[in-house]
């Protein structure tokens, strides 16, 4: 009876030593699975089919919760890289909303300093017929069908945020109020020729 005792301590024991030395938490996988199917090998050899039939049934067991811990680490990846996706998105659309504020906020300033500046020049222009005691409504300038279809063009690519077409949309009426002007400046002076020869006649 003490000998099958010791016997079935020492069983116990080796199965434990067997347990720990099999089934390691850390470590290369490939390399436990290849050192547990060295040992099942070695079993077999030895003639010692149960044992093998253990490690066996380990080493399957082993390699089921490895495929689940690399299935669980790919999809973490996934959700790491779908994150890291999403803000990147979110940044750059931050960054496109900010730029084209920005724009718009300078082409606003622009059109209200232009604005201002055209103001400014027709009043000058204004001051200037009335020292000369020339006024008149008539001979005033205005800008032709052209050049007002020209400006609300002009108005609709700034709110469509088209900075590049508005530009030359805005040499366009640069141009073609230079050359109204210079029409313009034609006629009156032609008016005010006529004004003065029909009162040197009165």
């Amino acid at each position: 009876q003490k000998l099958s005792s010791m016997e079935s301590q020492t069983a116990e024991t080796a199965s434990s030593d067997q347990q720990r030395e099999v089934m390691p938490v850390e470590g290369d996988p490939e390399q436990l699975l290849r050192v547990l199917e060295l040992q099942r090998k070695e079993k077999l050899r030895e003639g010692n089919f149960l044992e093998a039939e253990e490690l066996n049934k380990q080493i399957k067991e082993y390699q089921r919760r490895e495929k689940y811990r690399k299935k669980d680490a790919l999809k973490q990846e996934h959700q790491r890289a779908m994150e890291e996706l999403d803000k990147k998105y979110a940044d750059e659309l931050m960054e496109i909303k900010k730029k084209k504020k920005m724009e718009m906020d300078r082409f606003r300033e622009e059109c209200e300093k232009q604005e201002i500046e055209l103001q400014k020049k027709q009043q000058n222009e204004v001051e200037e017929f009335k020292n000369a005691q020339l006024y008149d409504p008539a001979l005033r300038f205005r800008a032709s069908p052209q050049v007002i279809h020209l400006k609300k063009r002009h108005e609709q690519l700034g709110m469509m945020s088209k900075f590049e077409e508005a530009k030359k949309v805005e040499k366009q009426i640069e141009a073609k109020e230079n050359e109204d002007k210079k029409k313009h400046k034609h006629l009156v002076k032609t008016k005010i020729t006529q004004r003065s020869q029909q009162m040197l006649k009165k």
